[in-house]
């Protein structure tokens, strides 16, 4: 839709998003069917259904005129007509999805393209402007119990962003540290680290080869602020520099210490009790708002969550995700 206003009336679109991109889901009319005779029920000027009656003819009016609107005329003379407008398009809350991948990768991620599948159950495909693309399936269905919701982020988005974090810190760290090869390894409850490259000594300027591997347990908890976060907790991470020859003339002649290059089998963290939390809720309509309750990291990405709608209706439901720690 190239009209901004529109689309912001639409998507309800915060002011200052000059952007305004997200995806809205106009359905129409398709087919009312009866169960009862085994039949479509129709009726226009070159077909009718065998057994169209009158329950079939309020019933095909009824959802015909939800659907589409209908203007009712004034009952009384000087009366006002009434109108019962059209079905408004449903609204999917995509932008906060793209803003949460943004987030992954610390940087900009853009909507470029939508698939719809609604085999029993209606799922969305967003292709974005980064990341590898993956074959759409429009089958539908949820890898968890008690979900309302369920996103799988396609993997590389989530090495690509580690990846470039390491590789930025690294490289501020002193001395600094050139990464060169990375390897980021989904598994249940944790993310696998492995990084390798050199740093380059002071003085003589040699390089020392250093690997890198450290693991980032992950899961979804509530903060105290009761919303549902990401919770990444970096562990203690394991460095191995090799200590050439050159480095060690450089640290006899010029006196360095090879402690800041890490020698320790396992080093203790940089900061200790620190988790990187990521809000993981969003609105989804004017009266509904999904919170992630579970996340799957056995070789996928998968978020799966609830909608606060329907926790009214399932009352009993137990009460997730756990306060994080």
């Amino acid at each position: 839709m190239a009209d901004l206003t529109e689309r912001r009336r639409l998507l309800t679109c915060d002011s200052s998003d000059t952007d305004c991109s997200g995806v809205a889901l106009q359905l129409g009319f398709h087919e009312l069917y009866d169960k009862g005779f085994s039949e479509n029920v129709v009726c226009n000027s070159g077909q009718r259904s065998r057994n169209y009656d009158m329950i079939s003819a309020q019933v095909l009016q009824g959802v015909l005129d939800s659907v589409n609107g209908k203007m009712i005329p004034p009952t009384t003379s000087g009366g006002q007509a009434k109108t019962i407008p059209a079905m408004a398009p449903i609204t999917i809350p995509s932008k906060s999805i793209v803003d949460m991948i943004s987030g992954l990768l610390s940087g900009p991620v853009h909507l470029t393209g939508v698939a719809v599948g609604s085999d029993q159950h209606l799922k969305i495909g967003l292709v974005l402007d980064q990341g590898n693309q993956i074959p759409f399936d429009p089958t539908t269905g949820f890898r968890h119990q008690n979900a309302d919701w369920g996103v799988l982020i396609e993997k590389g988005f989530l090495q690509t962003g580690i990846t470039g974090n390491i590789t930025s810190r690294a490289a501020a760290s002193a001395p600094p540290v050139t990464i060169t090869t990375t390897t980021v390894d989904l598994l249940p409850g944790e993310f696998h680290v492995t990084a390798s490259g050199f740093a380059t000594t002071a003085g003589l300027s040699c390089n020392v080869p250093v690997s890198l591997e450290v693991s980032i347990p992950a899961n979804i908890c509530k903060n105290v602020m009761d919303q549902s976060v990401l919770s990444l907790c970096p562990g203690a991470p394991k460095a191995t520099p090799t200590i050439t020859f050159c480095a060690f003339w450089d640290t006899i002649i010029f006196g360095q210490s090879t402690a800041t290059i890490r020698t320790c089998p396992t080093c203790p963290p940089q900061s200790t009790g620190t988790c990187q939390n990521q809000v993981v809720q969003f609105a989804a309509g004017p009266n509904d708002v999904f919170y992630a309750t579970e996340l799957d990291t056995d070789g996928v990405f998968y978020l799966a969550g609830r909608s606060t709608f329907m926790d009214t209706k399932l009352p009993g439901r137990a009460a997730a995700p756990n306060a994080c720690p």
